[in-house]
């Protein structure tokens, strides 16, 4: 299992992302960054990535757009600041495949698809495509997670607090909720390490 270091070297040397336990805590890490040191930025769940409008001066940013800020500033093909839009179309255009394969993870994360997102990190399968008994053994715990987390909350939602966020406040509950599912898929995946 990825550390949080490995996960972020990994994004910068454009290298598979192994650990979605350890990716969701960078974007954790690269959201509460962004939070206190970018008063320019107001996150949006809907849009990955948006320079500032010509309205109000203020840029754009959803959880993975927090990664693209910091762990991946200044990594992509083109500087962000020359794109109006970034959305999940572009980010083929803008990063190397491992790099955009971490970054609809977090957004899948984001919205509560966690078998999505460790999908993205193309985890599920072996490169060869036959069934593999310890991935579906680590699969069947993730989703024996995601059930449970399911039952525990009114909405019957698996994935974070505020995943629609469109202020800061939202964004910062949504940063606070992925911590506790971090933890969670961190236990499964050193279970399966």
């Amino acid at each position: 299992m990825q550390t949080v270091e490995e996960v972020q070297e990994a994004l910068r040397d454009a290298a598979p992302v192994t650990s979605l336990a350890s990716l969701v805590r960078v974007g954790i890490e690269d959201g509460r960054k962004m939070l206190a040191e970018r008063p320019d930025v107001r996150p949006h769940y809907a849009r990955w990535f948006r320079s500032p409008t010509l309205e109000d001066g203020m840029c754009t940013a959803c959880l993975a757009g927090g990664v693209m800020l910091g762990t991946l500033a200044g990594l992509s093909y083109r500087p962000l600041s020359e794109c109006d839009t970034v959305n999940s179309h572009v980010l083929a255009l803008l990063y190397a495949e491992a790099q955009t394969d971490a970054l609809c993870a977090l957004d899948r994360v984001r919205q509560g698809n966690i078998d999505g997102a460790y999908r993205a990190l193309r985890m599920w399968y072996r490169a060869d495509g036959k069934r593999d008994p310890k991935i579906e053994a680590f699969r069947g715990d993730v989703e024996r997670l995601c059930n449970a987390r399911r039952r525990r909350t009114p909405e019957n939602r698996q994935g974070p607090e505020e995943p629609m966020f469109t202020t800061r406040g939202m964004f910062e509950r949504h940063l606070n909720s992925l911590a506790e599912l971090a933890d969670e898929l961190e236990r499964i995946e050193a279970t399966h390490a």
